[in-house]
């Protein structure tokens, strides 16, 4: 009886060995997945971090071609209608006048 007695103490003792070995490596799965969570949501984020400078970065380069493209433009026409005005200036202020005074 003694000997059963003992054989039960020594089997609750190695089941609690198991159990406390697996609660500490199930602890240890769960820190790795939790370390490996961690650097999967910086190497995303990382990622995504990059993607959106190179986007910025190409709308900003479109952006400033236009901007230069619509500067440029208005220079052109800025720079005909100062042609035009010199060249028609004493005319356009003869017809006011005379449109003035009725002629």
């Amino acid at each position: 009886m003694q000997n059963i007695i003992g054989e039960i103490i020594g089997a609750e003792a190695e089941a609690q060995k198991i159990t406390s070995d697996a609660v500490k490596k199930r602890e240890s799965i769960n820190e790795d997945v939790k370390l490996q969570a961690a650097a999967l949501r910086e190497t995303r984020m990382a990622e995504a971090k990059r993607q959106i400078e190179e986007k910025l970065s190409a709308q900003t380069a479109e952006l400033e071609k236009k901007v230069s493209e619509a500067e440029s433009e208005y220079q052109k026409k800025a720079s005909e209608i100062d042609a035009a005005y010199k060249k028609n200036k004493d005319s356009w202020i003869d017809l006011a006048f005379k449109k003035v005074i009725g002629k």
